[in-house]
C-alpha cells in the first residue's frame, strides 16, 4: 500500500506513566498522552488523548499498542487503535505504526474506511511525542 495525503502532524506528551507488568516478555509500560494534532487536507485540526502500553524487551525494539479518542476542533469524536513498533536510538524511540478510527460522527464517518500510517519520533519516557500520520491508499 502506498502513502497517501498527510494527514496530520501531532505534537504532545505522556501525562501519565506507570509499570503494568514485569514479566518474560518485558516490562509493559503504559502511558496516558495528550497532544494538539494540526490536519493536513480534509483531515481535522484538534486534540487527542489515550492511553499508550509499550512492551520493552531485551533488545532496544519495542511493540505499543493504543487506543484514545481524537476531538476535532469542531467537537467530533474519532475512537482510534493504533498498533506500533519502535527502535530506542539513544534517548529516542523511533518507529511506525498504523492506525484506525471508529466514530460515530456523520461528517468524519469516511476515516472509518481508512488505515493511517504513522512515523514517530519520541522521547523515551514519552515527555515529548512527535508523529507524522498518512492515509494508506
Amino acid at each position: 500500500m502506498p502513502l497517501g495525503e498527510k494527514a496530520w502532524e501531532e505534537k504532545g506528551a505522556a501525562i501519565g506513566a506507570s509499570v503494568k507488568s514485569v514479566d518474560a516478555n518485558g516490562i509493559t509500560f503504559e502511558y496516558t498522552i495528550a497532544s494538539e494534532v494540526k490536519g493536513f487536507g480534509r483531515h481535522a485540526s484538534g486534540r487527542n488523548v489515550g492511553t499508550i502500553s509499550i512492551v520493552q524487551g531485551p533488545t532496544p525494539t519495542n511493540i505499543s499498542t493504543g487506543q484514545g479518542v481524537y476531538t476535532t476542533a469542531d467537537g467530533e469524536m474519532l475512537p482510534w487503535h493504533f498498533l506500533g513498533i519502535g527502535k530506542m536510538v539513544g534517548n529516542r524511540v523511533k518507529g511506525a505504526g498504523l492506525a484506525v478510527f471508529m466514530t460515530r460522527s456523520q461528517k468524519y464517518a469516511w476515516t472509518n474506511d481508512n488505515l493511517y500510517y504513522m512515523d514517530f519520533d519520541n522521547a523515551v519516557d514519552l515527555s515529548e511525542i512527535s508523529d507524522t500520520g498518512y492515509e494508506l491508499k
